[in-house]
């Protein structure tokens, strides 16, 4: 294995290796107790499957905000566990190396951030590349020819529009409002029309099932009667 590529994201978080491509994409959430805010209890859908239910000194957490990391301490935890869970530590001989994709109009001091949490989490050797740029070579463009090339992201935390010529970016617009600001329009519709109140994570899968067009069955969306 010659190591992960990640996209540590505000809503999920995935990682991909070149030999078995995506192996885990799971929420970028994890439970802590509040007296150890930086030791993982657990992640990903576990932590989200207890959403709403947990006793009180255990604390749901997303380390991730706007696309980039807003605690080193929690951030470190966390791609700590993602690492684990996607390869445990036996696999490798030496500590692995890995990419991560940060947004284009992160700040030097985000990206910083983001090169020592991956690198004080586990992984040996770290590189960052543009979410655009990642997202293209995703799609089957390469950013490397000469036309250029017009990338929308829209992701959980941000909206990104980046234009790509040879491998670099021409031009970029950077927004904080993304698929959480969707998921919160629709908890708020369905209460303010239906009197229907859903967590968030049942927000997240109406706003991906919801059909294309008028024509095809109405979305059924299951909560509790405000």
């Amino acid at each position: 294995m010659r190591g992960f590529g990640i996209d540590l994201g505000t809503a999920n978080t995935v990682v991909g290796t070149p030999e078995d491509g995506i192996v885990l994409n799971e929420p970028s959430l994890l439970m802590v107790r509040t007296r150890e805010p930086h030791k993982a209890l657990t992640i990903g859908h576990d932590a989200s499957d207890l959403v709403d239910r947990i006793p009180s000194g255990i604390t749901a957490i997303h380390p991730i905000r706007d696309g980039v990391i807003v605690d080193l301490g929690t951030a470190r935890t966390f791609v700590s566990a993602v690492l684990e869970r996607a390869a445990p530590r036996r696999r490798f001989g030496t500590r692995p190396t890995g990419v991560v994709a940060v947004p284009a109009g992160a700040t030097p001091l985000e990206r910083r951030a983001m090169f020592e949490v991956a690198h004080e989490a586990g992984l040996r050797k770290v590189g960052l590349v543009p979410e655009p740029v990642a997202g293209a070579l995703g799609c089957g463009l390469n950013p490397l020819e000469p036309s250029t090339h017009l990338v929308v992201d829209i992701g959980g935390g941000t909206s990104e529009v980046t234009a790509l010529c040879y491998g670099g970016v021409l031009s970029h617009r950077s927004c904080r409002i993304a698929g959480n600001d969707l998921n919160r329009a629709i908890l708020r519709y369905l209460r303010a029309e239906h009197e229907l109140v859903v967590g968030e994570f049942t927000a997240e899968r109406a706003k991906v099932g919801a059909p294309e067009t008028a024509e095809e069955q109405p979305l059924v969306v299951e909560g509790r009667d405000a």
